[in-house]
């Protein structure tokens, strides 16, 4: 089983359970693309007292913004 599913898979069983998913990219805290960390902790600790069953941050030169939510 590749990583892909394995953690699909992984993602799938907590989410049952009622856990909220929250995944950090290494290149999101090392490297050129990284946040700045204030401004990342800032967004972390909005993520976590949010709604959304999934959260997540990339670097910023991963093509995407800063913060990936799921809808609430």
């Amino acid at each position: 089983m590749g990583n892909v599913a394995r953690d699909l898979r992984n993602d799938a069983q907590l989410s049952a359970l009622g856990w909220r998913i929250g995944v950090v990219w290494e290149c999101a805290v090392k490297g050129p693309g990284r946040q700045r960390t204030e401004q990342m902790l800032d967004e972390l600790a909005a993520a976590i007292r949010g709604t959304a069953a999934v959260f997540g941050f990339q670097g910023l030169l991963s093509g995407t913004d800063r913060v990936v939510r799921a809808a609430d």
